[in-house]
């Protein structure tokens, strides 16, 4: 946990801002997700995708081939040691492109409303893969699209981080690393 904050802080991101993206998924959905790998990956890409896509409409003087730089940690597991499969993505508040012999970057002005709109891409994009799957029948793909609250599909990309508190980072990173349980939680009980 600490080496590999300490990595990715040290070696990997770069100092300008980090915003965390947090994506929970349905109860409904975790049984197929936890045991197919490569649909998590298709998830994961669609939700990766809408974000990148995203941070160039929150960057419009970026150029097109500007792209963003993430890392993503999958958990399994909630508090509870419940099955919970859910992202936690450390995404680069902004995008990257080469420019006359050094790296432009721009930094993105992410509002509520990108962000909403993001969750509601990825919902449908999902829902439409189970379908597409045979996973999730029409109908029950139909009553999923009338859900309230996010339709089950909670986003928060509210916590962020400055590029200077590289301390900050190294702390969300320890936090995102850790193990499924804490030993210090766990008790015997006769």
């Amino acid at each position: 946990m600490v080496e590999t904050a300490a990595h990715l802080v040290d070696e990997v991101f770069p100092k300008v801002p980090v915003r965390q993206w947090v994506l929970s998924l349905p109860k409904r959905l975790r049984y197929f997700l936890a045991h197919d790998a490569d649909l998590l990956i298709g998830v994961l890409r669609i939700f990766l995708s809408y974000m990148e896509k995203a941070l160039h409409t929150c960057c419009p003087a970026a150029p097109e081939q500007a792209r963003p730089g993430a890392v993503t940690f999958v958990h399994r597991f909630g508090s509870a040691l419940n099955g919970n499969i859910h992202f936690h993505c450390y995404v680069i508040d902004g995008v990257f492109s080469a420019g006359e012999g050094a790296l432009r970057f721009d930094q993105a002005i992410i509002s509520r409303e990108a962000i909403a709109k993001v969750q509601a891409e990825v919902r449908q994009r999902v829902l439409r893969l189970f379908k597409r799957r045979a996973l999730l029948s029409p109908e029950d793909v139909d009553t999923m699209r009338q859900w309230r609250h996010e339709g089950g599909f909670p986003l928060n990309a509210d916590v962020t981080v400055s590029a200077w508190d590289r301390a900050g980072l190294e702390r969300l990173f320890r936090y995102c690393a850790r193990p499924i349980f804490a030993s210090k939680r766990l008790q015997w009980i006769e």
